[in-house]
C-alpha cells in the first residue's frame, strides 16, 4: 500500500496522509494549553500564529486590554525529532536546485527561508525546520513529520488582584475557568522589558493556586471526560481555585535582528528565571521565530497525555468496532433507500454538509452574550451593564436534539462616530470588531437580530436605522434573517404586544424582500421564550436548501401568467422557461422574451409568489432576468468579433 502512496501523482497527497499517519484525538479530548500573562505581551498574535490564521484581535495596546472572552482554537507544531519509524515514509522530489524559488516557505511553522542559503551548503544539511534535505546530488527530500497537535486558548489579560466589580476582574474569572480545564498554562512575558512586578504578582499567584503536584499529574493524564474531570478537581480545591496544571514560562518579542539585539535579549531572558519557572523558551509570535524551541518545551509535557488518552479512547472503541461497522452498514443502505425514494424538489443534503451556524447580531447593549450564554448553559461569554463588552467573534458548538449547531456572538454594532467611546485606543479596536462582526455574515447560515423591545416601544419604532441596515446587508448576502426582541421580561403584557406589532410592521414596510421572517419574542435573562430560536433557525434552514423542480416550476408560470392577463402581473406573460439554479440561497433564472428587462416591481411580484407558492417564507431570493439582446447591439457585437476588416486570403 505504502508503494501506492509513493507515485509521483501522489507525493503531495502522501504527506498529508503520513502527518496524520497516528492515531489523531478527536479536538475535544485533545490536551489544552491556556496562554496567560498579564495585559499587552502578545497572547493573541501567538494564538494566531499556532491556530495558523487570524482568529484574535491584535492592536497595541500599552496599559490597556483588547482581549475580553477568551478564544480557543486547534494548534500544530512540527515534531523537529528524526522518528525513525518516519525514515521508511521518507518522500523524495527531484528538481534543479538552481532553478528553485526565492523564497521557500517551511510547512511546519509557516516561515520562509531564502533558497540561497540551501545552494551555499555544499554538505548535506539540514532545512530550518527539519524539513528540506539537501544532497550532494542535488535533490531536495522531504521527510513527512508528525505534527504536535493540542487545543489553544488566548486569554485576557490576567489581573487576579482586582475587585470583583470591574470588566476585568471578571474577565480574570474566566481565565480562572479556563485554567481549571488546561493541562499546561503557558506564562507569556515581554522578552524587551524582561520580568516586571505584575509578572512577578501573577508568578506567586500561579505558585499558590495552578502548580500542579506530582500525584495529580497521573490522574489527569488519562482522564478523557475532560468536563467531568474539571469539575470533580475544582469541588476537590475549592470554589474558584483552578486543578494543578504545568506552566511553562515563554518570553515573546525576541526577534534577534539588528546589532545587539540578541545579547540584550540574552540578558533579560537571564533575569527572568527568578520568577520561580526555569529558563524561559524565547519566540516571536510576529516573525515565527522559536516555535522549534517551544515544540521541545511542550512535547514531554502533551505526549503523555495524549499517549494515555489514545490508548483509552482505543480500549473503549475496540468492543465496540464490529457493532459500529454492522450499524454504519445499515445506515448506508438507509441512506440509499431514502436517496431513491426522495422527489427531485426535496430539501436535500444540506443538513449534511457540516453544522448549522447560527450568529447573534445586535446593536451594543441588547443582550446577544446573555443569550448565548443560555443557549449553551453555561457562562461562556463575558456579560455586564456596560455596552460594548464583547470585542472577538465566540464561537461554539453544542448538540441540539440530534443537531450539530454552531453559535456565533459577536460585537455589538457601534456607530462609527462613537467608536472612540468604546476603548482606550481612540476607537481603532473598536472598528476592528465592527469589521470582524460584519465578516461574520459571510460564513454563517442563520443570523439572528436581537432587538431591544423596550426601546422599540419607547421610541416608538420597532427598528431603528442602523439594525434595518444590518437586516439589509443580511439579506443582500442572502443568508436567513431572524428577528428577536428581546427584554421583555421588563415589559407588563399589554405593551409587550405593542412592541412585538411594531417591530413586525417595521419589517414588513422596511425589507419586503424577505416577507414573513420569523419575529420571535423573549427574554435571554431569564430564558422564557429563548427556546424557540433554534427550532425557527432549522426551520428555516431547510427552506433555504429546498429545491424547486424545473417542470413545476414552469407549469406553474403557465397558470399564473393565464391569470395575470391585464394588470400589474401582465409582464408575466414575458416568461418563456424559468428554472431554480441553485440553494442556499435559493436562486432562480428567468428566460424572457423581448430585449427589455422585466421591471423591478414584476421580479419582486415574482419573488413573492415563489415564496408563497413553494414554501420560501422568510427566505432571501434572488433571481436573474436573462433576454434577447436588441439587434442593433448584436450586429455591433458581431462586428467587434469580425475585427472591422477584411479577412486576409
Amino acid at each position: 500500500m505504502l508503494r501506492r502512496f509513493l507515485q509521483p501523482g501522489r507525493a503531495a497527497w502522501a504527506l498529508a496522509w503520513t502527518r496524520n499517519y497516528a492515531t489523531e484525538l478527536p479536538d475535544n479530548l485533545l490536551p489544552v494549553v491556556a496562554i496567560i500573562g498579564r495585559p499587552n505581551v502578545g497572547k493573541s498574535a501567538l494564538f494566531n500564529r499556532l491556530v495558523r490564521r487570524r482568529e484574535a484581535l491584535v492592536h497595541d495596546t500599552p496599559g490597556g486590554h483588547v482581549t475580553r472572552d477568551y478564544q480557543e482554537g486547534v494548534a500544530k507544531l512540527a515534531d523537529l525529532r528524526q522518528a525513525p519509524w518516519f525514515s521508511e515514509l521518507s518522500i523524495s522530489m527531484t528538481f534543479d536546485t538552481k532553478s528553485a524559488p526565492a523564497r521557500l516557505a517551511c510547512c511546519a511553522c509557516g516561515c520562509q527561508r531564502p533558497a540561497a542559503s540551501l545552494r551555499e551548503s555544499p554538505a548535506p544539511s539540514l532545512h530550518w525546520g527539519a524539513l528540506l534535505i539537501r544532497t550532494p546530488r542535488k535533490r531536495m527530500q522531504c521527510r513527512p513529520h508528525p505534527l504536535l497537535r493540542f487545543k489553544v486558548v488566548d486569554t485576557s489579560g490576567l489581573e487576579p488582584f482586582l475587585p470583583g466589580d470591574t470588566i476585568q476582574a471578571r474577565a480574570t474569572a474566566l481565565t480562572g475557568r479556563v485554567l481549571n480545564r488546561s493541562d499546561v498554562a503557558l506564562l507569556l512575558i515581554d522578552g524587551q522589558t524582561g520580568a516586571l512586578p505584575p509578572d512577578e504578582q501573577l508568578a506567586r499567584w500561579l505558585r499558590k493556586t495552578v502548580m500542579r503536584a506530582p500525584s495529580s499529574s497521573s490522574s489527569s493524564e488519562g482522564s478523557i471526560d475532560s468536563p467531568s474531570s474539571s469539575s470533580s478537581s475544582q469541588s476537590s480545591s475549592g470554589p474558584g481555585r483552578p486543578r494543578g496544571c504545568h506552566v511553562l514560562l515563554a518570553a515573546n518579542k525576541c526577534e534577534r535582528r539588528g546589532v545587539g539585539n540578541e545579547a540584550v535579549i540574552s540578558a533579560t531572558l537571564a533575569e527572568s528565571v527568578r520568577l520561580g519557572f526555569g529558563e524561559p523558551v524565547a519566540l516571536s509570535a510576529m516573525t515565527g521565530e522559536g516555535l522549534s524551541d517551544l515544540y521541545e518545551a511542550l512535547q514531554p509535557l502533551l505526549d503523555p497525555i495524549v499517549a494515555a488518552r489514545q490508548a483509552a479512547v482505543q480500549q473503549i472503541q475496540l468492543p465496540a468496532a464490529a457493532a459500529a461497522a454492522a450499524a454504519e452498514q445499515q445506515h448506508l443502505q438507509q441512506e440509499a433507500g431514502e436517496a431513491a425514494a426522495e422527489p427531485e424538489g426535496g430539501a436535500g443534503s444540506g443538513s449534511s454538509r457540516g453544522p448549522l451556524k447560527v450568529a447573534i447580531m445586535g446593536l451594543p447593549n441588547v443582550g446577544k452574550s446573555t443569550l448565548t450564554n443560555w443557549l449553551l448553559q453555561d457562562e461562556r461569554c463575558l456579560t455586564g451593564p456596560e455596552p460594548g463588552l464583547t470585542r472577538d467573534a465566540i464561537k461554539e458548538r453544542i448538540q441540539w436534539e440530534g443537531h450539530d449547531i454552531e453559535l456565533v456572538d459577536t460585537a455589538g454594532w457601534i456607530r462609527r462616530t462613537k467608536l472612540a467611546a468604546y476603548d482606550e485606543s481612540g476607537g481603532a479596536v473598536a472598528e476592528q470588531t465592527v469589521a470582524e462582526a460584519k465578516s461574520v455574515m459571510q460564513f454563517v447560515h442563520v443570523v439572528a437580530l436581537l432587538v431591544d423591545a423596550q426601546r422599540a416601544l419607547e421610541l416608538r419604532e420597532g427598528l431603528t436605522h442602523r439594525e434595518v441596515t444590518l437586516a439589509s446587508d443580511v439579506v443582500s448576502e442572502g443568508r436567513l434573517l431572524l428577528i428577536v426582541a428581546n427584554k421583555l421580561d421588563a415589559m407588563p403584557p399589554a405593551q409587550r404586544q405593542q412592541a412585538l406589532a411594531l417591530i413586525r410592521q417595521t419589517v414588513e414596510d422596511s425589507l419586503p424582500d424577505v416577507s414573513g421572517v420569523p419575529i420571535l419574542g423573549m427574554s435571554a435573562l431569564t430564558g422564557k421564550g429563548a427556546d424557540k430560536l433554534l427550532p425557527a433557525a432549522l426551520s428555516m434552514y431547510a427552506r433555504w436548501n429546498q429545491r424547486v423542480p424545473t417542470s413545476k416550476l414552469n407549469r406553474w408560470i403557465e397558470q399564473i401568467a393565464a391569470e395575470y392577463q391585464v394588470g400589474g402581473g401582465k409582464e408575466l406573460n414575458r416568461v418563456t422557461y424559468i428554472s431554480q439554479v441553485k440553494a442556499r440561497p435559493p436562486t432562480f433564472v428567468a428566460f424572457v422574451s423581448g430585449s427589455t428587462p422585466l421591471s423591478t416591481a414584476t421580479t419582486r411580484f415574482l419573488a413573492g409568489q415563489i415564496r408563497k407558492q413553494f414554501g420560501f417564507s422568510g427566505v432571501p431570493l434572488r433571481i436573474t432576468v436573462r433576454m434577447k439582446q436588441a439587434r442593433g447591439r448584436r450586429a455591433e457585437q458581431q462586428q467587434q468579433r469580425g475585427g472591422g476588416g477584411r479577412r486576409r486570403r
